[in-house]
């Protein structure tokens, strides 16, 4: 699979910062990540970014994918390949900041974690460094726009995919873009108590996750031990 991204229109800090990711990114690689298949070309006469990855099952279809009703070993499954995937991606020093069930993807029935995602959601990440790509699934820090985070925000973001997981819906839904913000804030979690009718590890997994303080907050290594 091919991704074009152009970096062009972004300021000088965005691309460099988008250069110096394609350097690590080129040194990842595992079994639940959407791998990169060769080194990222640039095209310089416009500044654009070529990725090649692996392709996966029926790209097109995330949302189906999103609305297939898992068995929880199943689900527990994939929660385990995706914190995997993560916690690699972490380990190199990469906070990804858009863990979202839009980047998930089945190939060969093994989970993988799509990097690089669509071309605005990598150039969005870029654009501003204390940012999430979704709302609902940014840990607090990023919606008070904290200049302080490190990866255990993604661990967040893992526990808000869990959730979309067993519930089929996004986590913290308001009203509003603001209304959902105050949720995330007040940890108002579940509007329509979807949660309550699954097993209680799905519970605990997700309010492990789902710490407040980022201080208290487990690592993904600590959530794949726990």
């Amino acid at each position: 699979m091919v991704t074009f991204v152009n970096i062009s229109n972004i300021f000088p800090q965005g691309q460099h910062l988008a250069l110096d990711s394609v350097k690590i990114l080129e040194h990842t690689n595992h079994p639940n990540l959407l791998n990169l298949v060769a080194n990222v070309q640039t095209l310089e006469t416009d500044n654009t970014l070529i990725f090649r990855t692996e392709c996966p099952d029926h790209i097109s279809n995330w949302k189906q994918f999103c609305k297939i009703e898992f068995s929880a070993f199943h689900t527990l499954s994939l929660f385990r390949q995706l914190t995997s995937a993560i916690m690699h991606l972490n380990s190199h020093g990469i906070i990804h900041r858009d863990v979202h069930p839009t980047r998930l993807h089945l190939h060969n029935n093994i989970l993988k974690f799509n990097m690089i995602g669509l071309p605005y959601n990598f150039k969005k990440l870029l654009k501003r460094q204390n940012f999430s790509g979704h709302v609902n699934y940014s840990a607090p820090e990023f919606i008070l726009e904290s200049q302080e985070f490190n990866d255990n925000s993604d661990t967040w973001s893992l526990g808000c995919c869990l959730y979309n997981l067993v519930t089929k819906q996004d986590p913290f839904e308001g009203r509003s873009v603001g209304e959902t913000k105050k949720n995330i804030l007040q940890l108002r979690l579940d509007r329509h108590n979807a949660l309550g009718q699954h097993d209680r590890i799905f519970t605990s997994l997700i309010h492990k996750c789902l710490e407040p303080d980022p201080e208290k907050r487990l690592t993904t290594k600590q959530m794949l031990e726990f």
